[in-house]
């Protein structure tokens, strides 16, 4: 009478599973410490970003679901025409309601940010065509000045000297 004795082991596949649960788990706490270590000065940003991008996602959302009950109800035996047209509508339509949301959120949550890049704008068409040297330093004193609101502003200039 021969008895046989079997072992049972965790096997490759529990710890193959293990390991890859371990390494996602190390690689996600490496790119947070990365992330918050480098980046907390930016955590006003990431807040507008998640609440913009949240905002995103749930009017596009209600824009798809919107859709599919609207074309339902006037052609009731096209389910699936209804589902491709809402998915086209909604595709169109990101780039625009981001963009859109965005500078809402922007303004709102950021409106430093966003005074100090229409100004930046405003500053780059205001000196796009000048090729005076003293009329680029006034407006970039009334810039500053404007902005930043110091109590004093200094620009020093290299004079050229042209003949020699």
């Amino acid at each position: 009478m021969e008895c046989h004795v079997t072992r049972r082991s965790a096997g490759p596949s529990r710890h193959r599973l293990l390991v890859a649960v371990l390494l996602a788990l190390a690689v996600i706490a490496t790119g947070c410490r990365d992330a918050t270590a480098d980046r907390l000065d930016d955590v006003d940003r990431l807040v507008s970003r998640t609440a913009a991008y949240a905002v995103v996602v749930v009017t596009l959302a209600l824009l798809g679901i919107g859709g599919v009950l609207v074309v339902t109800s006037l052609l009731p035996a096209q389910d699936r025409l209804a589902v491709a047209l809402s998915t086209v509508a909604v595709v169109a339509l990101f780039d625009p309601v981001r963009r859109r949301v965005i500078d809402v959120v922007d303004r709102r949550f950021d409106r430093s940010r966003y005074v100090a890049r229409q100004v930046v704008e405003d500053f780059g068409r205001d000196v796009q065509d000048v090729t005076d040297v003293a009329d680029i330093a006034d407006r970039v004193h009334a810039v500053i000045g404007r902005t930043v609101a110091p109590t004093t502003v200094a620009l020093w200039r290299l004079e050229t000297t042209t003949g020699r």
